[in-house]
């Protein structure tokens, strides 16, 4: 894939992608904090969690399998087999996991999140993770076909369906916080429902052991690492509420929503690059990936020094007064989200080469360092206590996944990550100058502009590849020559 290509696949994904999660998580933001009270919007922060906990536990990692293996199926000619034994497996797992929620859900519930009810949220939280797998089988299938236009159109439908419902839950019916999840719950159903458009005739209550047990051996690892990234991600959720009030979990989970647009935008770009390395030949992938890779280093340090430095305008524009004082929580979460977006490049190698033991061994390693600081800074520390232990565990995590990366592909990009890594720190000393508050909103906000320019400049000067200096020397009148 060529990089002008590349850069307008990772657009179309990065534009369908901001629409859904835009609308669920950062547009619609204003209606869920002014419709639901901050106690409620706490309940929904810990009802989400547990509807990605259910959700890696049943997915078995099968997503990430098909990722890599569904081109090995489409060469012979029977994608619509494979993704059905796929799907059928997933059901069974679904009814399985249904009736342990039948039988003992409500303990299980109670251990996990003993300040929320778990009627009806246990059922709203299994019925959700469902669609999450068939809707994200379904877009997977659609985007792995290189089908740009068609993952778009899933993306604008089920953001347009989202937005209505939960208007109408919160606004019209005033159903509160059941409400809003159930307008989650159909935001999934386009997905889904082109997910069994495509298979077709070969739909059929039949799972091929040729497709399931690979595809099984293949993803196991992922599911680990799913679990992993789960407490590496949620684990402060999870013991924050032994020690804070539901209004504080709004605001941690206020600003690990809105550092989420990082990680969207990362995985945006890998949504159009991993499929041209892993498609590539072996003499081709080094070079696609190394490009590539310096190109995603750039942009995604663009949007992270933007959200950064705007971090207290966002705030204001997203929530009520009472979520300011979680400014220096989303700041944290904001640097640790895009640390971990870096581990993209590394987890493409490993991907590459088929180690995905390999990853599942980063994310348990970024796991067990998220436990140990977590319990030991949230107590003392409440909220900037559990962001601080999430940045430490993104930092432990990325390293070790690119010196794995390193060792196994021979490429290395200590020195730029190094370089994007210590500008953002600044720029997040920078973004908490207490200094902002005195100033008129139009001069802080050209002063930000111009420092990120100015930086974004900088760093493009040191390690943008020649042929867009070569761009950048054009426009200026130049020769064109680097």
């Amino acid at each position: 894939m060529r990089i002008r290509q590349l850069l307008r696949a990772s657009a179309l994904y990065g534009i369908a992608d901001m629409l859904v999660l835009g609308v669920s998580g950062f547009l619609l933001l204003p209606l869920y904090t002014h419709a639901l009270s901050q106690a409620d919007f706490g309940g929904y922060v810990i009802v989400k969690t547990n509807i990605e906990l259910i959700g890696y536990l049943i997915q078995f990692g099968l997503l990430s399998a098909v990722g890599r293996l569904y081109f090995d199926h489409r060469g012979g000619g029977e994608p619509g087999r494979y993704i059905n034994s796929i799907l059928m497996f997933a059901l069974l797992v679904i009814a399985a996991a249904a009736g342990i929620a039948a039988a003992a859900g409500d303990p299980l519930w109670r251990l996990v999140s003993p300040g929320t009810p778990s009627r009806p949220y246990l059922w709203y939280a299994l019925g959700i993770a469902a669609l999450t797998f068939t809707a994200g089988l379904g877009s997977l299938w659609v985007r792995l076909d290189n089908r740009v236009n068609l993952f778009v159109g899933i993306q604008i439908t089920a953001a347009a369906i989202v937005t209505v419902a939960a208007f109408v839950a919160l606004e019209v019916l005033h159903l509160g916080l059941p409400g809003l999840l159930a307008a989650f719950a159909i935001g999934y159903l386009p997905a889904t429902l082109v997910l069994l458009w495509r298979i077709g005739g070969d739909l059929a209550p039949r799972i091929r052991r040729a497709d399931l047990l690979p595809s099984l051996h293949y993803g196991l690892p992922f599911a680990v690492s799913y679990i992993a990234f789960f407490i590496l991600n949620r684990f402060s959720v999870l013991t924050l509420q032994r020690h804070v009030t539901l209004e504080d979990i709004a605001i941690f989970g206020l600003a690990q929503q809105l550092a989420l647009v990082i990680t969207v935008a990362s995985q945006s770009f890998g949504k159009a690059m991993q499929p041209a390395v892993f498609g590539a030949t072996p003499e081709a992938a080094p070079e696609i990936l190394r490009r590539s890779s310096r190109l995603f280093i750039l942009l995604i340090f663009g949007a992270a020094s933007g959200a950064v430095l705007f971090a207290s305008e966002i705030i204001r524009i997203v929530a009520p007064a009472g979520y300011l004082s979680g400014l220096p929580v989303l700041i944290v979460l904001l640097v640790a989200a895009f640390v971990y977006s870096l581990s993209l490049v590394s987890n493409t190698a490993l991907e590459y080469h088929r180690r995905p033991r390999t990853s599942a061994a980063m994310s348990v390693l970024g796991a067990v360092m998220s436990v140990v600081l977590g319990l030991a800074l949230i107590p003392p520390y409440g909220l900037l206590g559990g962001a601080v232990a999430t940045l430490g565990a993104y930092v432990a995590m990325t390293l070790f996944s690119h010196i794995m990366a390193w060792r196994i592909s021979g490429q290395s990009y200590f020195g730029e990550l190094a370089m994007v890594t210590a500008a953002l720190a600044g720029m997040a000393l920078l973004a908490a100058w207490p200094g902002w508050g005195g100033m008129h909103v139009v001069l802080a906000g050209a002063i930000k502009l111009a420092i990120i320019g100015a930086v974004f400049a900088a760093l493009a000067a040191v390690y943008v590849p020649n042929r867009f200096r070569q761009a950048i020397a054009r426009v200026r009148g130049g020769t064109g020559k680097a």
